[in-house]
Formats: C-alpha cells, structure tokens, sequence
C-alpha cells in the first residue's frame, strides 16, 4: 500500500512540474524535497539526489534560496537542510550583511553578535585559533550566553543552525606553518557542526549520514591535534565530547568513547562536573541535550576509574611524559635516517614484488649433502655442500640454505614469470605477517586477476594526470630541502640516498592519499617504514619473533598494522568527500570513484534500466581495510627500488653533462622559458630525449636485479632439468638487459639508443617490471614520475658528484648508490 501511495505521489509532483503555472511554487518545492528526504531514508541515494538537483534548478528560477524564503520561510529552510542532509555538503552559499543575495541569509542574532576586531583577535590568540572560525566561536558564544536564547521560537533556532551549519562547512580548510593553530580550527569547525545537529535534534529524518561525513574528518584532524600542545586540553575535549554525543554509530561511538577514557585518566577527571568545567571554557549552552551529553561521559568515567581503587589518576599518565616519548623516537629515527645505508639488492626489487630472501635450517644431517646433489641434477653449481655443519655456518654468516635455481636466460626468466601453475612468488616467512596473508602480493589466480582488475584504472592516462599537482608539489619541498642540507653542510660531499628514501616515500603517500594525510603523518610513515623494512631483512626466521618484544620482527609487524589503521582512516576520508561529488586528485580518490559508478551502474541494471553504459572500470566494492593493505603494499614495494634509481638518475647526469644540458634544455622549451609552469601528462610524454634518459637509466642500471619465485610443485623448465618441489627459482631481469644483441654496448649510458636506434623494438628484453600475471601495476607511473622529477630538478638545482673507488661497483647482495651527492640552486632557476 505504502508503495502505491509513493507512486501516485510521484506522479502528482510529475503533473505539477509539468505544468508551467506550477512548477515553481512553494508546494511543489515542498512536494519534491520530501520526496528526496523519503528517497533517501529508503536508501535510494541516486533517485535523492537527482530529486535534489530538480530543486536547485527550481531554486536558481526562483532567483536564489534568499528568494524562496521571502516568500516562505519555512520552505527555504526545509529545502536548504534537506538538501545538505541528502548530498553530506552544502547544496546553497550563505551571505552576510544587508546585501539582497540569493544565499541562505544570515539571523538577526548572527549580525547583532558581530565580535569587535580587538575581541576577536584576544578571542584567536587566546584558544590558537584562525580568524574565521574564532569569529563563528565568538559570535555563538554571544548568542547562546544570552538570557534571550530561550526566548528563540523553534524557527529562529532552525534558521540560525542551519545559517551556522553553512557557514562551517563552506569554510575553506584552514592551512598555516602554525600546524597546531590549523589543527586547532579544523577540529573546532567540525565539532560545532557536530554540535549543532545534536542540539537542533533529528529534523525531517536522522542526521546520521551527514555526522558521519563530518566525523571522518574530525578525526583526521584531532590525530593532528594530538601531537601538539592541545593534547587532552579544554579544545581537546570539547572536540571528542561531540563526538561522543553525535549519531555516528557504534565504531565511531567506540573509538570516541576510547579517546575520552584516555583523557580522564590524563587530566584525572572523575566526575561530569570536572569535565563541565572544560566544556565551559569554550561554550556551553544548557540545554534539553545537556542530561545526554552528561550519560555519554558518565559511561566513559566509569569504565576509566572502576576498579582502580584510585581518589586520582597516577601523575606519570599526562601529557609531558607522552610528548617525551614521541621526542624520543624522533632522535631515534633521525639518527637512523642520516646513517648511510646500503640497502641489499635482494631488498631493492621490492618494487615488483615485495620479496625477500629466506634461510631456513633444514637438511642439517648426512643426508643434506645428498639431497641437494639429486635437487642439483646436471645444472651449475657447486658440487656439494657440508654436511651437519653447512646449514648451521650458512644461518651465521648467514646465507641461504634452499635449494636455489637462477634462471639468468631471458627466455627461461619469462617462462618463470608466466607459469603460475607450477610458482608463486617467494616471500620471506616473516613477511605475511607483517604484509598480512591476504595481501595482493600473495594472492593467486582468479583471485588475485579479480583483485588486480580493480587496480588496473587506477594507472590509466585519465587518473595518472590528476596525481601531477600534489607530486610538484612534493618535488618542490624536497627540492629546496635538498639545497638545504649541502648549505648547512657548507657545500661539502654529503650522503643523500636517506634524502632520496624520503622523497620517493613522500611522493607515494601524496600520490596515494593527497591532502588526506598530514604533513607529520607524511613524516612518522618514512621514518617508520625503516622499521617495517629492517623486519624483512633478516635472512633468518626466529619463531615466534613477532611475539618477542623489541625483535625487528615484533617492531616492524607494530609498524605494519599502526600505519595500515591510518591508511584505513585515510580511505575512508576519501569515500566521505568523494560521495559529495568532488574530484578525483589522488589514487585513493580514483579507486572509491571507481567503486561509486560501478555501484550506481550495478543498481541502475537492476533496476531493469538498459542502454547504460557501462563503466570503463566496472570493479567490485573493496573495504577500507582492503585499500588500506593494498597501498601499504604498493609503498612498501617501491621505496628500495624507487631510492636506487632515483639516486642513479642523478649520479649519471652529474657525470654526463652532456646528458643534462640536453635534458634540461629540452624541459625549458616544452614549458616556454618558464622553468617553474607544472608539467601535464601531455608535456611530460612530449619529452622524448627525457623519456629516453629515463629508459635508458632503467636498462642500465635496472633496480630489479632478480624476482624470487617459490617452485610449489616440480616444474619442467627444460627438457633436461626440472625444478625440484620447494626450492626457489630465480629468474634475472639484469643479462636480458644487457644483452649485447639487444642493447649494442650495453655497458654504456646511451639514451639515444631509444630514439635513433631499435631499442624500442626489444621489449622481450624489457624485464624491468617483470611480466606475466604479475608483473609491476605502475610500469607506466614510474618512469613518467622519474621524469617529471628530474625535468624540474634540471631547471631548479645544479649538482655535482663526489666519485669513490667503489661508485661503480655492483653487487649481487648491496645495490650501488652514490656515495657523496652536493647541491646548488640552479644558475636557470636565478636567471628566470
């Protein structure tokens, strides 16, 4: 019945809007929206919002919602919050002043309570707030500690929120150096959002998508408050007390409910009436909603203080002693970071497929010797090994004791790659614990062709052009921090491949999570990813060893779930603003785009609509988790392989001038003399001879050098010799791209071998990023990206090579960076 009624309903509004004499009245506007608030509260999100932009059509004949509510109030209010509700952003701009606009227009109680310039700036300073959300703060705090405020009928107190839940949600996103101060004011801003639907009440239907949508972002903004000073201060809790009040559901009621215990026992507070105190140093209005807020912190004071036995929390739990620590790690990690460390090969093809090396202890007895003469056969090789002790001395030294087959024939090396059936690639055993099992990396046949199907748009040309800005704007960053760091050096040779590490993990981030992540969360991750990295460096598996606190194992495996949970936050950040229509700007933003219109497709088809098009990438919907494990296996796979050759690329110019200035005068010309105009995906494909270097840099020094594979059942790979169950086989990337038929002097750096000669045409030959069902998802990211890296670092820095007997070397187990790197500002970046 209930559905019959809602289609006849939809064809009178149908009538109505048909007919010219009707369509614009406020019954018909009245009619619409409720039909968007229904739509949506039956969970038909498309059909909401298609009703939503009827109105705003209607609205902008009607010359603006400030005209509607001339005429009638009630309308305009109705129309402007439902409309927020159902698209989770503001739908209308607001104005201020006397001028005749056609925003939502400001209350009377809003102009009267305009704060004084000297008030406002005390009010900022005071609580390190912007300017901006210091005047919303100041003005409701003259509004609400009115006696007058009980005197507002229930329409004023609508047209005043909803004016104010505008207001807040139009303000741009603050940014300072200040970085408590912006932490300051975004978590003000979306707490009085918060605050605002609690004390407004449920009006029209649930405000439960919407406080969601604005607690995504509290949150990510709170992890930056908590590393400041504001840590467990009034603004700290007065931030996590509307959360705790608002209808975000049990997770996020959960997580609110954790913070506010941590708070207590840091601040000791053991009754409501000391968390009051805190709440009125930045606004506190009583209200009907007051008995609420007090239950939710009754909940939290109780399960912090019982059973403690305590009159007051321990002192050693405040906020100094948590800082200490965190300063603490910072040394640490900044020691570590300035070390020169040679990463092993073993680590650096990463890139590929995250995969280390494992030494297991097995065949320690007479028979051992035996076992690997028949694993051997007739292939090379030693002719034995000792037995008893040579499993033992191989774990001390240590080294390998698998049975081990290298494929350095580049046919062979495709067979490898291309035979699922007979491998899978081979991880050390630590590594599904800190990569988890179910990572892409260890998935295999239809599920891991389904998974990677999702990933496949993610490097298409569309989605590779929207990373551009946020990557120049990394370049920018670290370009001047490298000119930095030889100043502060005076000039002298100085280590860079950590400066390389970081920069390379900084472009992932960003190009992963754009302006979700933070500028310090940019920074913890690096620095943490060393420890992550030193867990999958040990060539020998210690049982147990994730559970023996402080083993590289258990550190790295910490680090591992900390960062993948802020990934997860981060994806779902993305999903909120994505859902409101925003545009794609980074790779998480790409995928959840990616996920909405293969759902709506997918709803539309059964709906029994047809002649849709189907998306270009119609995937499957992929959790938080699953993007999150996902991009933290993208980063931990790239960083060794991504600092090897972003150090060779700059070695090699510094010793080829010749290279450079071609380079560089060709970057000048495609951005007409303007050495600072940002690169598009067009001008970065028209750099042929920069193209040209960057292939030529990844033949000649590939940063994959061999690609581990695990031989799950016996397999054939000649007719003479089949790969025993077991062992590792090793298919080599390095002699397919040196060889001599292929590359004529292979051993030379020679980009023009990629436009005047037939390099091109050798891409059997083209092992850099493996292929097969595995090969490399980024083989098209990774070398635009190097060229826009070096094409801007050309025209803005010059820099010179200190050469070390050993700059040349190339080993098996250590790939080779610089030793010694210097930089200059660039005489064209002075001269333009």
């Amino acid at each position: 019945m209930s559905e019959m009624l809602m289609t006849d309903s939809v064809s009178l509004v149908r009538r109505r809007i048909e007919h010219s004499s009707l369509a614009f009245q406020d019954e018909t506007l009245n009619s619409v929206v409720t039909l968007a608030a229904i739509e949506h509260g039956k969970g038909n999100v498309d059909v909401s919002r298609m009703h939503i932009e009827g109105i705003k059509r209607i609205v902008d004949v009607r010359g603006g919602i400030g005209a509607v509510k001339r005429t009638s109030p009630l309308t305009a209010g109705m129309v402007s919050w439902v409309s927020l509700l159902v698209m989770g952003a503001p739908q209308f701009d607001v104005q201020e002043g006397s001028e005749r606009a056609d925003g939502i227009e400001a209350t009377p109680q809003w102009e009267a309570a305009a704060p004084s310039e000297a008030t406002l700036g005390d009010f900022s300073e005071q609580l390190n707030l912007d300017q901006a959300i210091a005047d919303v703060l100041a003005r409701l705090r003259t509004i609400y500690h009115q006696p007058a405020i009980s005197k507002l009928t229930t329409n004023e107190m609508h047209d005043l929120t909803g004016f104010v839940m505008h207001k807040l949600l139009l303000l741009p996103p603050f940014v300072s150096l200040d970085e408590a101060r912006a932490a300051s004011s975004e978590c003000l801003r979306y707490s009085l959002a918060l605050y605002i639907l609690v004390i407004r009440g449920t009006t029209y239907y649930s405000h439960y998508d919407l406080a969601n949508i604005i607690l995504l972002q509290l949150r990510m903004h709170l992890e930056a408050l908590s590393q400041t000073c504001h840590r467990f201060g009034s603004l700290w809790l007065w931030t996590i007390t509307m959360a705790l009040a608002a209808p975000v559901g049990l997770t996020n009621l959960q997580w609110a409910r954790e913070e506010a215990c941590t708070a207590a026992r840091a601040r000791g507070l053991r009754a409501w009436r000391h968390v009051v105190v805190h709440l009125e140093s930045i606004m506190w209005i009583k209200t009907a909603q007051e008995s609420m807020f007090q239950q939710k912190w009754e909940v939290v004071l109780s399960q912090t203080w019982q059973g403690t036995g305590l009159s007051m929390p321990a002192s050693c739990l405040s906020g100094h002693g948590a800082r200490k620590h965190e300063v603490g790690g910072g040394q640490w990690h900044t020691g570590h970071r300035t070390r020169h460390r040679e990463p092993s090969s073993w680590a650096c093809y990463k890139m590929f497929l995250g995969v280390n090396p494992v030494a297991n202890i097995d065949d320690s007895s007479a028979c051992g010797g035996f076992m690997y003469q028949w694993r051997k056969g007739p292939i090379a090789g030693p002719a034995f090994k000792i037995p008893f002790m040579g499993t033992f001395i191989d774990a001390i030294l240590p080294r390998f004791d698998r049975f081990v087959v290298l494929a350095s024939d580049r046919d062979l090396a495709h067979k490898v790659f291309k035979s699922p059936t007979y491998t899978k690639p081979f991880i050390v055993p630590m590594a599904n614990r800190v990569l988890t099992p179910n990572a892409l990396v260890f998935l295999m046949g239809k599920a891991h062709t389904e998974f990677r199907k999702g990933l496949t748009g993610l490097f298409t040309n569309k989605a590779l052009s929207t990373y551009l800005p946020v990557q120049e704007k990394v370049y920018s960053d670290f370009f001047d921090k490298f000119v930095a760091t030889s100043e502060a050096h005076g000039g002298k040779p100085t280590a860079f491949m950590a400066l390389f590490r970081e920069i390379n993990c900084a472009l992932s981030l960003r190009t992963f999570f754009g302006d979700y992540i933070s500028h310090e969360e940019v920074e913890r991750v690096t620095n943490d990813f060393y420890v992550a990295t030193e867990a999958m460096q040990d060539l020998v598996n210690i049982p147990f060893a994730e559970y023996i606190p402080y083993t590289k194992v258990w550190l790295g495996k910490r680090v591992a779930d900390r960062v993948r949970a802020e990934f997860c936050n981060y994806a779902a950040a993305s999903r909120a603003n994505m859902a409101t229509g925003a545009q794609p700007n980074c790779i998480v933003d790409q995928w959840v785009q990616h996920m909405l219109e293969s759902k709506r497709y997918q709803e539309r088809v059964a709906a029994g609509e047809e002649g849709l098009q189907k998306p270009t990438n119609l995937i499957r919907e992929f959790s938080d988790y699953e993007i999150a494990q996902t991009l933290f296996t993208f980063l931990f796979a790239s960083q060794d392989a991504s600092s090897s050759s972003t150090t060779y690329l700059f070695q090699v110019l510094a010793q080829r001038p010749d290279v450079l200035d071609r380079l560089r005068a060709e970057n000048l010309a495609a951005r007409g003399g303007d050495t600072h105009k940002p690169v598009d995906l067009a001008m970065l494909e028209s750099l042929t001879y920069t193209n040209a270097v960057v292939k030529e840099l990844l033949r000649y020094r590939p940063p994959v050098i061999f690609v581990p594979y695990l031989a799950h059942k016996a397999f054939p790979v000649t007719p003479d010799y089949t790969v025993p169950k077991g062992s590792m086989i090793i298919p080599s990337c390095y002699p397919a791209l040196h060889d001599p038929e292929a590359y004529p002097n292979p051993e030379v750096f020679d980009p023009d071998r990629w436009i005047t000669g037939d390099a091109e045409s050798k891409t059997k030959n083209w092992l850099v990023f493996g292929t097969g069902a595995h090969d490399c998802l980024a083989r098209r990211y990774v070398p635009l990206t190097m060229t826009a890296m070096i094409g801007k670092a050309s025209l803005e820095l010059d820099w010179v090579h200190h050469p070390t007997p050993r700059s040349e070397e190339i080993k098996v187990f250590a790939t080779l960076f610089p030793m010694l790197l210097g930089w200059l500002p660039s005489g064209i970046h002075e001269e333009g």
